[in-house]
Parts: C-alpha cells; structure tokens; sequence
C-alpha cells in the first residue's frame, strides 16, 4: 500500500501557479479564495433532518388502538417553537410555516452543543 501511495505521489501534477496555489490542506477555488479541502468533503456527506413537533409516551397497548381519526396528544404547548434534529442531535427551534403548499421550518432559534 505505501509503495501505491509513493507512487500517486509521484504521478501527482504540478502544482498551481503561486497567485492561486493554496497552503497545504486547502484547494484553490475558482474565485481565487483558498477553501479547506475537508470542507469540501464534509459538505458532500448527506445526513437525516427531521422537524419534531412534539412527543408522547404510549403503551404498546395504546399504539395498538390508533386508528384513523385518534389523536395522539404531545407534550408540547400550542405557540412553542419545533426542534429541528439532525442525526439525532438538536440543532435548532423554531416555526413550522408554509411554502408553497409544502410545511417548512423558519429557524428562530440556533441551539448550542453545550445545552444538552
């Protein structure tokens, strides 16, 4: 594998002219601004967002019984703004709005990592 990667090394082009060249562990961006290349990567990695507008705890007994037109009540109040979670985690709050005949989130809130 080193021996592979020696030889990539080697068959690597020249580097970009010094008006655009970036330091190591950046890439040049066509507007000539340096962009990290992990960013690059890291913005190409899809995760899961979802909007949750409440909770419940049920019984497995209780979610035996839902039927068309039950209602599940959350424990959430009428006005309070939606979590927005991302990969389990939460990221933001704020108010579920429509777009378009589709629901949205509009963000009030940024939620910190530390919060938990």
């Amino acid at each position: 594998m080193t021996q592979q990667m020696e030889r990539d090394a080697a068959n690597e082009t020249a580097p970009p002219p010094a008006e655009t060249q970036a330091t190591q562990g950046e890439t040049a961006h066509p507007s000539g601004v340096a962009r990290d290349a992990g960013a690059d990567h890291l913005g190409r990695i899809r995760v899961r967002a979802t909007v949750e507008l409440g909770a419940s705890q049920m019984l497995v007994r209780d979610v035996a019984k839902l039927r068309p037109g039950s209602v599940v009540q959350l424990e959430r109040l009428v006005g309070e703004p939606a979590d927005l979670v991302v990969n389990g985690l939460l990221l933001a709050r704020g108010n579920v709005v429509v777009v378009d005949d589709h629901l949205g989130l509009r963000i009030t809130e940024m939620v910190r990592a530390d919060a938990d």
